[in-house]
């Protein structure tokens, strides 16, 4: 679809954010009931999790490291049949409770770091909800007109319910109880 902007040139545009079922990899969460609740979340580790993530999209996971600017990145993704590089901000239950710039690094500037990786799809996960500013933020980093990216949250249902999907979560709960 084209657009004329304020300018009078034409623009392509597309849909910025997508929801986690629409990536063909997570498709099978769209059989999946949301859960009532993210209790379990609580005891879900973020390595867990970004190791459940490798398994679902048969990748290996890097080890963590002090500079990085994503916790996981993969150009093993799809949207409708179209390969996409994918940056994830993964945010376990250290903090349980709801995602605010306080839990975006030292310096609250996760996502910012996020924004640089050479990516198409920008995704952050946290294992509770993620509070509107965190949201309104990633936002304006995936639509700037000179880098127009799409976007994604995982919150802590979502994250529950793909871990249900591809039935994962008796294994996170199980592997988060090891030391």
């Amino acid at each position: 679809m084209k657009q004329a902007n304020c300018l009078g040139l034409y623009t392509a545009t597309f849909t910025i954010f997508l929801y986690i079922e629409d990536f063909d990899e997570f498709s099978k969460i769209k059989e999946q009931n949301m859960p009532k609740d993210f209790e379990e979340m609580k005891h879900i580790k973020e390595n867990v999790f970004k190791v459940a993530l490798g398994k679902i999209l048969s990748e290996s996971i890097p080890k963590d490291w002090g500079g990085e600017t994503s916790d996981f990145i993969t150009s093993h993704l799809h949207y409708q049949g179209r390969r996409l590089r994918a940056a994830f901000l993964l945010k376990g239950p250290a903090k349980f409770n709801p995602m605010t710039f306080k839990h975006l690094g030292k310096n609250g500037d996760q996502i910012v770091r996020l924004a640089k990786e050479p990516a198409d799809v920008l995704i952050v996960q946290h294992c509770h909800d993620i509070t509107s500013s965190v949201i309104e933020t990633l936002k304006v980093f995936a639509t700037q007109p000179s880098n127009p990216r799409y976007y994604c949250f995982l919150d802590g249902r979502e994250s529950l319910r793909l871990l249900e999907a591809y039935d994962l979560k008796k294994w996170a709960l199980d592997e988060s109880k090891k030391g």
